[in-house]
């Protein structure tokens, strides 16, 4: 499992805009914004985990540009899969403020 983690000096926060993502096998990313707390997942769109990191979409401008565009589904819950967002959270809070 991947995981990148970035500030991006939006000021929603008095940290900024910490956000920690992870790069899953189906090749969908889980995201979550620790200071607007937003959890989401980009889909894959049927491409594989290999064509998400050859592309690059798996990077902090294309993760942005899909949070941003609202290319993405509410995670709030990922089928009860909670060590995911334990996870985020915990990688979100530890970035440094902007």
């Amino acid at each position: 499992m991947e995981t990148i983690t970035f500030n991006t000096g939006r000021m929603y926060g008095q940290q900024g805009q910490r956000i920690a993502a992870v790069l899953l096998d189906s090749g969908s990313i889980v995201f979550c914004d620790r200071d607007r707390h937003i959890e989401g997942l980009i889909s894959a769109g049927g491409l594989t985990r290999d064509d998400v990191k050859q592309f690059k979409l798996f990077e902090q401008r294309e993760i942005m540009r899909a949070y941003d565009a609202g290319d993405y589904i509410n995670a709030d819950n990922l089928g009860g899969n909670f060590s995911i967002q334990y996870m985020l959270r915990a990688l979100a809070d530890n970035v440094k403020g902007a």
